[in-house]
This record gives structure tokens, C-alpha cells and sequence, in this order.
């Protein structure tokens, strides 16, 4: 196999340029065709009246009575309701990201939402990040139309093609004691100072009922102002990893001090954490741990011999 090939499969499929892919991406669906170019060139698609409005109904009698009080959220409401684990381990949904990522796709988090968040901007690989890269994306599903009231999602035009935005990109370091919230703050106003160094257009996402928000890994977006605080907005939010990477978490990795905070995602449809081995690399994880350097250099010149041929220094 040629250095070109291995340097395929560290790519999602609806980036890739080589013959091969084109040919690949010419097999896809009318509908995952469309997918693949939105995310391609946007960073997100939007798919109209996708989800069943049976199905969410259920969902939002599931969650009643069970959000946050504070966030008024319900992380992984999958594990109490089965019409919410039914939406995230939905065939079609899973089908599509599988061949227009040219990887097999798996839940590993939900999030329902009763109201607005007014979430500050972020990418969310800050959370949730795959080496090789890009093999993450979320899925957003309206319960109930987003209008310019009840706080619609947000993101910024052409984000998707920035850098990984990490600690160390934005010069953030972790300091003795402070808690990950603290850290988290700091991101978040880097972020804004990026944003606006960078002048990128913000846009807000109208949705109605049933309909499904699918963005890539790097786009910066966030929760909309909720301009009249007695409304809801019903959502579900599904994030997926891709088989076959190293997951980790950037917002808890301290590079320079020789750690990585390493992830290993709950399978919602297998109902198992997922061993994760990376690229064949033989190394493989079956407990959440953190990584010294030493080891992160092993996977990544791995990488290395399989893209290129040779090792790189870390």
C-alpha cells in the first residue's frame, strides 16, 4: 500500500482528494453526498424534519422532571430513557457519518437541553478530540422550532478550517490547584479574543421540529442569547467518535509538562466503554489513565511510519 493511501485513512472521507476517495464519495447516497460537501465546505449540514416527531415527544416525557436545575440539562439521558438512546444509536443517522467519514461511527454522549444554553463560544474538540484528527462531530436534534427568542445555536463562517485550537495553541497553561471550570473560563475568553482578532461572521441556526444539525469537530459555536427567558428549547445533542483512534480530552492535557488526558468513550449502542487501539499501533486502553509523552510518541510515530513512511519527532 503506497504512503498516499495510509495518509488517506487519518482523513475523513469528504476531505480527501485523492482518486480513490473521489470515487468513494461518488458511491454515497444523494443525501450523503450533500452531507459530505456541506461539511466540507461549511463545517455543518442541515437536514430538514429528519427525525421522527413520535420519537422526540417520547423523549421529552422521558427527560420531564429530570433536567439540572441550575443548567437545566440531562447528560446522557440514554441511560434512562430509551427512545433518547434510540435517537443516538438511530441506523441511519450512525450509516451516514460512518461512510461520509469513511470510518465506523459510535455514540458516546448525549446531552438533552430544556432550555436555551447561552454557552460561550468553543470548538468541541477543547473536549472531545480523536487522534487521527477530525474523527468526532456532533449531531443536534430540535424538539421544538429555534426561533431568534429561545436562544438558537451559533456558529462562526469558516471556523471548521482554524487550527486545533488547544491549551497550548492559545497559550494556556495549567496552573497548580486551578480546577478545570477555571480553565475552562480562560478558554472561553481566549476564544472570544480569537474570534474577533480573526473577524469571523457569526451566524445563528434557525430549526424546526425533527430537524438535525450535524457539524465537524473544529467549528466554533455556542448557545444564543434567550431573549424571552418563559420559553423552552427541546433538544437532544449526540456526539460520536470514529473506530480505530486515540481519544483524549485537550481541556485536561498539559503538553509541555508531559501529560495527556486520555478518554475512553462509552459505546451507547454496544453498551460497553470502547477499547480503543490506535491505528494497530497494539496499544490499547481499558481504563481512563493519563498518558506520559513517552507513550503519546510511541502512537504518534506509529502515525508517522503509516503516513509518510518515516518517524517524525514528537
Amino acid at each position: 500500500m503506497s504512503a498516499t493511501s495510509l495518509a488517506d485513512e487519518t482523513i475523513p472521507l469528504f476531505n480527501r482528494k485523492t482518486e480513490g476517495a473521489c470515487l468513494s464519495l461518488g458511491e454515497l447516497s444523494e443525501i450523503e453526498q450533500k452531507v459530505a460537501h456541506d461539511l466540507k465546505v461549511n463545517g455543518y449540514s442541515l437536514l430538514p424534519k429528519f427525525i421522527d416527531e413520535a420519537l422526540i415527544d417520547q423523549i421529552v416525557a422521558d427527560c420531564d422532571g429530570n433536567y439540572s436545575k441550575s443548567e437545566r440539562r440531562l447528560p446522557d439521558a440514554f441511560r434512562i430513557s430509551a427512545s433518547a438512546k434510540s435517537l443516538a444509536c438511530d441506523a441511519r443517522v450512525v450509516s451516514l457519518l460512518s461512510n461520509v467519514y469513511g470510518r465506523a461511527a459510535f455514540p458516546f454522549q448525549t446531552l438533552n437541553f430544556e432550555q436555551g444554553t447561552e454557552q460561550a463560544t468553543h470548538s468541541d474538540t477543547i473536549h472531545f478530540c480523536s487522534m487521527p484528527y477530525q474523527f468526532m462531530t456532533g449531531v443536534w436534534v430540535a424538539f421544538e422550532d429555534v426561533t431568534e427568542n429561545n436562544g438558537p445555536l451559533h456558529y462562526y463562517e469558516n471556523s471548521h478550517r482554524l487550527p486545533l485550537l488547544t491549551n497550548e495553541a492559545l497559550g494556556i497553561s495549567l496552573k497548580k490547584g486551578q480546577d478545570s471550570a477555571q480553565r475552562y473560563s480562560e478558554y472561553e475568553n481566549a476564544i472570544r479574543d480569537y474570534v474577533e482578532l480573526l473577524g469571523l461572521e457569526r451566524k445563528e441556526v434557525r430549526m424546526n421540529k425533527g430537524d438535525v444539525f450535524i457539524w465537524s469537530a473544529n467549528l466554533l459555536h455556542g448557545g444564543s442569547l434567550v431573549k424571552d427567558k418563559d420559553t423552552t428549547r427541546l433538544s437532544q445533542v449526540t456526539h460520536y467518535f470514529f473506530e480505530d483512534c486515540f481519544y483524549l480530552t485537550p481541556l485536561n492535557s498539559d503538553i509541555k509538562r508531559g501529560k495527556l488526558a486520555v478518554r475512553v468513550p462509552f459505546d451507547v449502542v454496544q453498551n460497553r466503554f470502547r477499547i480503543w487501539e490506535y491505528l494497530a499501533t497494539g496499544f490499547r486502553a481499558i481504563s481512563p489513565v493519563m498518558l506520559t509523552v513517552s507513550i503519546a510518541k510511541v502512537l504518534v510515530k506509529s502515525l508517522a511510519r503509516r503516513t509518510t513512511g518515516r518517524e517524525e519527532p514528537f
